[in-house]
């Protein structure tokens, strides 16, 4: 499953509008750009796109409500989906009564999300480029624990490898 599909519904899930099951998401398809990318410590080996459905049943209330919940979760946790040039999710929406106020609500979304990973000899389990590596969820960041000089303009400072301008 897509981990952003994943994370969406556990987020609809915990709003507890409708019950359990009667929400359902699943990966309709996914295709794999398998074009890896050296990201310092490691990999982007590929990217999967992910076509997904997320379905509600029986959802009574407003359902603008769903789209409201749907819009402001993309926000704040896909902010990339400009940038993949993902087309924005398709809602359908059917009323089950008369009073419009009972709806099966069916959204087509699509994510991109990354597969990482990193060198591991000892217990890695994908070989690829003749050593071993091992899946990451979360991209490395280094942190600096040390600063050899704030400012190189500051004769105090100690003087640049890189040399000096003429």
């Amino acid at each position: 499953m897509s981990a952003k599909l994943q994370r969406l519904t556990e987020y609809l899930l915990a709003l507890d509008f409708v019950p359990r099951e009667n929400l359902e998401s699943w990966v309709d398809l996914c295709t794999m750009n398998p074009s890896s990318k050296n990201l310092g410590h490691y990999y982007e080996l590929c990217r999967l796109h992910h076509r997904c459905t997320l379905f509600i049943e029986r959802y009574i209330g407003d359902s603008r409500q769903i789209t409201a919940w749907i819009a402001a979760w993309l926000k704040d946790h896909d902010p990339e989906r400009d940038c993949d040039r993902l087309p924005d999710p398709d809602i359908d929406i059917e009323a089950l009564d008369a009073s419009g106020t009972q709806w099966d609500i069916d959204v087509s979304i699509e994510f991109t999300e990354p597969v990482l990973i990193e060198q591991d000899e000892q217990t890695g389990n994908i070989d690829w480029n003749g050593k071993k590596w091992r899946l990451i969820d979360e991209p490395i960041i280094d942190t600096a624990e040390e600063l050899d000089r704030l400012d190189p303009n500051d004769p105090g400072e100690e003087e640049s490898t890189m040399g000096t301008l003429p």
